[in-house]
């Protein structure tokens, strides 16, 4: 686990880095089955040559012919899985130059952000129902405004928001309203609306709370 709590980074830098034996098989079968399709194209060629020059029968080009494009539709279903386990196209491209078999697999960062939280523990086993490293785009933040029944007409989707934080009055945070809820907190007897807020120097952090 490269990364730490906190850290800024760009997109494509490795968050984690998981061993998986499913991995190293379904690289070694897409490589496999490149390997067959490369010979069955020359056996084709074979073939298809021969029946020009009529020294061999017709169906057996066809024959030939055939086991080819057996061999592609193979080669599609293991790119697929490929994918499926989380290599980028780039990535099963890659493979054809380097014959990698191994089973890590590097969990990337989709997009460049801060690394808000870490739960990947080294040795921990891991899976599709847990998250690894979460990452957010820390350049905007929403926040959440609770509005009283009577204030309801008075706020509207589209109008300008203002946010200031305790610790720094004098600095004034400036979004728009985009989207409320739907229905009336039953406790609060509030509805909540949301602004997007551009996030001037990284002050913000989620789940502050301010004016």
């Amino acid at each position: 686990v490269p990364v730490q709590l906190g850290q800024e980074i760009e997109a494509g830098a490795v968050l984690a880095v998981i061993e998986a034996t499913q991995m190293g098989q379904a690289k070694a079968q897409y490589l496999n089955r490149l390997e067959l399709l490369a010979l069955r194209k020359e056996r084709h060629a074979q073939e298809k040559a021969l029946f020009e020059k009529k020294l061999s029968l017709r169906s057996k080009m066809l024959d030939a012919e055939a086991l080819v494009s057996e061999a592609q539709l193979e080669v599609q279903g293991s790119a697929q899985r490929l994918a499926g386990l989380g290599l980028s196209a780039d990535a099963i491209a890659k493979l054809v130059r380097t014959k990698d078999t191994s089973s890590t697999v590097e969990v990337v960062a989709p997009f460049d952000g801060m690394v808000t939280e870490v739960k990947a523990v080294i040795g921990e086993r891991a899976s599709p129902d847990k998250p690894v490293v979460a990452v957010a785009d820390m350049s905007r933040m929403w926040i959440a405004i609770d509005i009283y029944e009577q204030d309801l007409p008075r706020i509207e989707v589209g109008q300008r928001a203002y946010f200031r934080l305790p610790a720094l009055p004098s600095t004034r945070f400036r979004g728009k309203i985009i989207a409320s809820a739907a229905a009336v907190n039953e406790q609060t007897r509030t509805i909540r609306f949301y602004a997007d807020v551009k996030n001037r120097d990284g002050l913000l952090r989620a789940n502050m709370f301010g004016k």
